[in-house]
């Protein structure tokens, strides 16, 4: 399971944070992105370790609280699916059985690559998005559609 590495959720006001997520949007590929030290020495943040401060400073400047949550690389069936919202059976055998999914096998025990579970659930929404907007196109072009 997912461990809460902050017990309460974090929150700060719009006014405090605005200007910083301006800040952090226009550089959305991670570049020119950096730490500084109290002596002023900067490390570069990689695009994969910028995107965690982006997103927290983002959510928190529309009035919202965010908490941080440490997720294994690897993870277990269980995992896995509360991380989908599916049953395990489910995962199991319509996900990895299928190939859907990719795992390995350790022992007897399944193990998915967390970069691997959330590749399928971005496919996943981007696919029900799609599938929303011919629904919509259809309801317009056979005028079921009103507003």
């Amino acid at each position: 399971m997912a461990t809460v590495i902050e017990r309460g959720p974090i929150a700060a006001s719009e006014d405090e944070l605005a200007e910083l997520a301006w800040l952090l949007a226009a550089g959305a590929s991670g570049a020119g992105l950096a730490l500084v030290g109290l002596g002023g020495e900067q490390v570069a943040l990689p695009a994969s370790a910028a995107r965690a401060p982006r997103r927290a400073v983002e959510v928190l400047a529309h009035g919202r609280s965010v908490s941080v949550v440490e997720m294994p690389c690897e993870l277990t069936i269980q995992q896995a699916a509360e991380l989908l919202n599916v049953s395990r059976p489910f995962l199991v055998e319509q996900l990895l059985d299928k190939g859907e999914i990719p795992f390995v096998m350790v022992g007897a025990h399944r193990r998915i690559a967390l970069e691997n579970v959330l590749a399928h659930k971005q496919r996943r929404t981007a696919e029900r998005k799609h599938h929303l907007k011919r629904l919509v196109e259809l309801s317009e072009e056979y005028g079921l559609y009103r507003e």
